[in-house]
């Protein structure tokens, strides 16, 4: 391996590292549980992919989408086997691929992560402000909710990664609650709604499922971030069963959630024609009207977790970054409790400006930000599976894997980085399908994602000119 690689991939020392026994296997799972925010999840892309022509093959494309993110979890544990960076895609890729491809991919990751946490204040804001007005009759504008969101995340930001992991698993836990009981209502209620047919169907739509597999692949997004939290781990081992635990959590989650709204509809396909409430409706109509109001505040509070998540993954690469030295490297100072105060800093001020962003200019920052980050998400997330997988691939032919196993290091991570770059394609052959808005924003939303990985390209370079 060369000298370049050792040192993009080598495991930083107690010094300059995060405080190492912070967050075991159960707080790894759940901070990736709020990011990917099941309740919003299905209140969002998994209905929207019920009222696509892909209907109730929904059900399908998670089990392909699961199948496919379980042959991206085996080569991604053993690359984990091998070293643990805040900044997990730089590491995994240089890996195999080298630093600067390694850059690209985590310049492109840290921008995706940094948006999506911004515009989860902002949407965590809207429906904050959408149900004060429905309940007590209050109107206060979302921004100003924003506002107060933002606050309680850069609290968490500073505070220890412990404190975050107890407001995951509180929220984690009431989605998983209220998911439970519509699916065991339903059940209960409808058990004919359950067939076979919906997983299996006889015929289907080629394009509808191909859009399905994009929305079902969002929804999963974040699912990667275990290995961010490497450094703070008890051991390495940690990732690996919180990578298994959230992929079977996940799937099952998903599956049972979604089965659930197909079964509470006789033609689950028209109702999903208002995705926006789909999941309230069942819910008013099989638990009472009650949990239909909840589940619109769970959802801005499932936002609000993942904003909290998406902040710790995104500051957690503005260190790691600075301190390889491809951001600068004053954002890799820490504070006494060996928290990234000063990457904290940055994060919070992106997501500030992601804020007033629509604040300012009358953006509505759902139909018009969320949309836009969409797209950039969808696009990072496909492609930068793929380059993780192609780097395990990668890794294991040159001989810089301890994991033998060919299935585990050649044969998994090949077919992942095959299927991946097959949704890749999709997300750009239905791009406006995706991201559900012809909005300016949401059009030009992938140049800053070719212009993050352009400037991460430039400066391993310019590190390795210096050397």
């Amino acid at each position: 391996m060369s000298q370049q690689q050792t040192r993009a991939t080598a495991a930083p020392s107690t010094r300059d590292g995060l405080r190492a026994g912070s967050i075991g296997t159960t707080g790894i799972v759940f901070m990736v549980v709020a990011a990917t925010a099941p309740l919003t999840a299905l209140a969002s892309n998994l209905s929207l992919s019920l009222g696509s022509p892909a209907g109730v093959t929904t059900l399908g494309a998670i089990i392909l989408v699961a199948l496919l993110m379980w042959l991206f979890s085996v080569g991604y544990v053993s690359l984990s086997k091998d070293t643990s960076n805040a900044a997990a895609s730089y590491a995994f890729v240089s890996l195999g691929l080298g630093r600067t491809t390694g850059a690209a991919t985590a310049a492109g990751a840290t921008v995706t992560y940094t948006l999506a946490s911004g515009a989860m204040m902002c949407s965590s804001g809207y429906f904050l402000s959408l149900g004060l007005h429905m309940l007590a009759g209050v109107s206060i504008p979302w921004w100003a909710l924003s506002a107060l969101v933002w606050g309680a995340v850069a609290a968490l930001g500073y505070a220890d990664i412990g404190e975050s992991r107890r407001v995951a698993v509180i929220i984690g836990c009431a989605e998983f609650a209220i998911l439970g009981a519509l699916a065991v209502a339903v059940a209960v209620r409808r058990p004919q709604g359950f067939t076979p047919d919906h997983a299996l169907p006889d015929t289907f739509d080629v394009n509808g499922l191909a859009v399905a597999l994009v929305y079902v692949t969002l929804c999963f997004g974040g699912f990667e971030a275990a290995a961010v939290y490497s450094e703070e781990a008890g051991s390495r081992r940690d990732v690996g069963r919180a990578v298994r635990r959230c992929l079977a959590l996940l799937t099952g989650v998903y599956f049972i959630a979604t089965w659930a709204v197909v079964a509470a509809f006789p033609d689950v396909h028209e109702a999903a024609q208002e995705p926006g409430t789909l999941v309230s409706r069942a819910a008013s109509a099989f638990l009472g009207s009650w949990a239909g109001s909840l589940v619109g505040a769970m959802t801005a509070v499932s936002f609000t977790a993942a904003a909290i998540t998406y902040h710790q993954t995104a500051s957690r690469y503005l260190f790691a970054m600075g301190r390889e030295g491809i951001f600068p490297r004053s954002w890799s100072r820490l504070n006494a409790r060996r928290v990234p105060a000063r990457a904290v800093t940055v994060q919070l001020a992106c997501a500030a400006a992601v804020i007033a962003l629509p604040a300012l200019t009358g953006l509505d920052p759902l139909a018009d930000l969320f949309p836009a980050v969409a797209g950039i998400t969808s696009l990072a997330l496909s492609t930068g599976f793929a380059l993780l997988s192609l780097g395990a691939v990668v890794a294991s032919l040159r001989g810089r894997l301890t994991d033998i196993s060919r299935w585990r290091t050649v044969v998994a991570p090949g077919a992942a980085f095959t299927g991946f770059t097959v949704v890749a394609v999709l997300v750009i052959a239905h791009y406006d399908e995706v991201v559900g808005s012809d909005a300016l924003a949401a059009r030009v939303s992938p140049a800053v994602l070719l212009i993050a990985s352009g400037y991460g390209v430039y400066a391993a370079r310019r590190r390795t000119d210096r050397r």
